[in-house]
């Protein structure tokens, strides 16, 4: 056995993981893919070693992680902000008033968000799988 070799560790989701040590690894990870039992030693421990960019629609205000489900649950909320369909109601009825065919095609993160009167808020509750795009 002692079989001992670097792998890149962005591949296929482990199903559970937990620490590990041992006189050959004195910091590590202990993961289950399938049949097989892997462990990881990350060297540089305090850098991002696998990231995935998700465009969100408010503030993240609360994150939990349900276990049975095996889902992130991000609970998201703005102030001064309208919700997303009343937004876009407001920005077919701008394009209706300017006929600008710049803003009818431009995102809201390139515009921006029009402002909502005080004591409005958005919100919502988004269930992110983890293990692949949602």
């Amino acid at each position: 056995m002692s079989n001992y070799f670097v792998a890149p560790l962005s591949y296929d989701a482990i199903e559970y993981a937990s620490c590990f040590a041992s006189e050959q690894c004195q910091e590590g990870i202990v993961g289950i893919l399938g049949n097989s039992l892997r462990i990881f030693s990350v060297d540089r421990l305090g850098e991002k070693f696998n990231q995935v960019a998700m465009p969100l629609q408010y503030t993240v205000r609360a994150m939990s992680y349900d276990l049975e489900l095996k889902r992130i649950v991000t609970v998201e909320t703005d102030h001064l902000t309208y919700p997303s369909k009343l937004r876009s109601e407001i920005k077919t009825q701008i394009f209706d008033a300017t006929q600008d065919e710049d803003y009818k095609d431009a995102q809201e993160s390139q515009v921006g968000y029009p402002k909502a009167p005080d004591g409005s808020w958005a919100s919502c509750i988004r269930v992110i799988d983890p293990s692949g795009p949602s």
